[in-house]
């Protein structure tokens, strides 16, 4: 049984169609491959069973599968980045950064390091982007320590940001929008998502 401050957020994160797994202390996912959630959304019935293990932190399947983006800031430079975007996060993380959710565009979005990719460092120091093919731990504790939501998990427009910090965000028209299956169970169903535009 999860405490009921980590149960209530992961009964809203299900609530609001969020894809959602367990994750361990040290922050990578309690699953030995997660792949298959990028795409396809975890079941009411399967996210119970993994519950009963008790796992210390549970992470949003950021991108088209849950309609999120997901920026990180991290340490001073990135907190600098945070205020001179103007920008209210929704999370406190583990180790004092924090994330700001924004509506995914329905077009590919990719998960960025401003480490390793330079240009997003130089520009927006701190900042990592988290989307498709990532996540973003959104309750429990890890090592690092426990993150705590600063306010409802309503994603803001992505219209909010400078056209620049997401990768193809100057170009919105006339982008394809991606499609994701469904996992189903006999004892639960979910439905289709649908990314929301901004």
């Amino acid at each position: 049984m999860l405490n009921s401050a980590i149960q209530f957020l992961v009964e809203m994160a299900l609530r609001l169609r969020f894809a959602i797994i367990p994750i361990r202390s040290d922050k990578r996912p309690v699953l030995a491959s997660w792949k298959e959630f990028q795409s396809l959304c975890p079941s009411q019935a399967q996210v119970e069973l993994w519950a009963r293990d008790q796992p210390p932190a549970w992470a949003i399947i950021t991108g088209a599968i849950s309609g999120v983006v997901v920026l990180d800031f991290d340490g001073d430079r990135g907190i600098a980045t945070m205020n001179a975007l103007g920008l209210l996060p929704h999370v406190r993380t583990g180790s004092g950064g924090f994330h700001a959710y924004f509506r995914h565009p329905g077009w590919y979005v990719a998960t960025v390091n401003s480490k390793a990719k330079r240009e997003l460092g130089d520009r927006y120091p701190g900042l990592d982007i988290r989307a498709d093919g990532g996540y973003a731990i959104f309750a429990g504790r890890t090592q690092a320590g426990e993150y705590t939501w600063l306010r409802d998990m309503v994603a803001d427009p992505l219209d909010m940001l400078p056209d620049d910090v997401i990768p193809g965000n100057c170009c919105r028209k006339n982008r394809p929008q991606l499609r994701h299956k469904v996992l189903r169970t006999s004892s639960s169903r979910m439905h289709r998502r649908k990314p929301q535009l901004s």
